[in-house]
């Protein structure tokens, strides 16, 4: 949404997926024309792979099988054809990067942030991080024999530094912990590693699983504001999940006090600070 605005350049650093695969999710999300249909059709990666191998199938003997034919697997896909006009019109305001899981450490993220503010037109930027405790720490920490927390730890500090030190904001995915995948409902407090994770951001939005079908599968989510520095927190909404084309809804519904998983978690935590003397519970 922010590259398709244009002005603001996006910066995508994802230590799980290579930019191909960020690339197909997009034309997934982009084939439906409105993410706030109940039911929306568009193209899923599944029938972009199947047309594919169709593709090589069909050439197997020419000279064609050496280049994918775009126009023709659009033909295929008639949804697809839209999709990638659609993507057409960001894609050289939106930076894809592989981060590779030893190499690409916090410096190379700042020097990211760094060129796209010296070498482009856009004055404001934002930083996406997939996922922060995948990011590696510089080699001579790592011969320091930091452990998981530390290394974490570090990370965390560095992205807020980053952040402060170059004025831009980054926003940064974090994995839960074995509890909170376990009891299959995640709250701010379940964020893998040490109390920086929770300290240093400024604003949490968590998101958990809600309804499902029959398969299994989940209709909706829950995505929360856990903490927010500058506004309310402890607020919750229900989106709509359209898992195959990899988005949700834009417009999601209040969830209602009686309902929602902030109220058991205001709760727990009232009873932690009243088993510990001195702690404030609001803090």
């Amino acid at each position: 949404n922010l590259a398709a605005d244009g002005q603001v350049l996006p910066i995508v650093v994802c230590y799980e997926h290579s930019r191909e695969v960020l690339l197909h999710r997009l034309l997934c999300m982009e084939s439906i024309a409105n993410p706030d249909d109940p039911a929306p059709e568009g193209v899923t990666r599944a029938e972009i792979e199947r047309a594919v191998l169709e593709y090589y199938d069909a050439h197997r003997e020419t000279e064609a099988r050496r280049q994918l034919n775009l126009d023709w697997l659009m033909r295929r896909l008639p949804r697809l054809e839209q999709s990638w006009l659609r993507l057409g019109r960001y894609m050289e305001r939106l930076w894809l990067v592989h981060g590779d899981g030893t190499r690409t450490t916090t410096e190379w993220l700042h020097e990211y942030v760094r060129l796209a503010q010296e070498t482009t037109p856009y004055k404001r930027v934002l930083l996406i991080v997939d996922y922060a405790q995948r990011v590696p720490v510089p080699p001579l920490l790592n011969l320091a024999g930091l452990d998981w927390a530390g290394r974490i730890d570090f990370v965390m500090r560095a992205l807020k530094g980053l952040a402060t030190s170059l004025g831009v904001p980054v926003l940064a995915v974090a994995a839960a912990d074995a509890d909170g995948l376990r009891q299959q409902r995640v709250h701010f407090e379940n964020l893998w590693g040490p109390a920086t994770v929770q300290y240093e951001p400024d604003v949490a939005l968590i998101v958990n699983r809600d309804t499902a079908d029959a398969s299994g599968e989940a209709r909706t989510v829950r995505v929360a504001i856990e903490k927010n520095r500058n506004g309310p927190s402890e607020v919750e909404f229900r989106h709509r999940l359209h898992g195959a084309y990899y988005c949700i809804s834009r417009r999601g519904d209040r969830v209602s006090g009686e309902e929602s998983y902030q109220t058991e978690r205001v709760e727990l935590r009232r009873r932690q600070g009243a088993a510990r003397p001195g702690l404030d519970p609001t803090l």
